[in-house]
């Protein structure tokens, strides 16, 4: 959902926090639109809020993404067990 108040724009997403710039990124590349005013007020008497969607783009996109596995860097041994020390004491 994405809403204002004098001067300022929020986006919710359930218990999540969602940056108002990550919507707007999503919007100018075609991949989130609003349809405004579809949702519920957020408090009893306040305005109705703008409901986002992914478009079709959007969801190609975000399927693309979810279906390649997360990208690793290369893999490095793990470092070897530290030798025992023994101490020699000298008398």
């Amino acid at each position: 959902m994405a809403t204002s108040s004098p001067g300022r724009q929020y986006v919710h997403y359930r218990d999540e926090r969602v940056l108002i710039a990550t919507l707007r990124s999503l919007e100018s590349n075609g991949l989130a639109e609003r349809d405004l005013k579809s949702a519920p007020s957020a408090y009893m008497g306040g305005p109705f809020q703008d409901r986002v969607r992914l478009t079709c783009a959007g969801t190609t996109a975000l399927a693309a993404a979810l279906s390649h596995p997360p990208a690793t860097g290369p893999r490095s041994t793990p470092p070897a067990p530290a030798a025992a020390q023994t101490a020699t004491r000298s008398r």
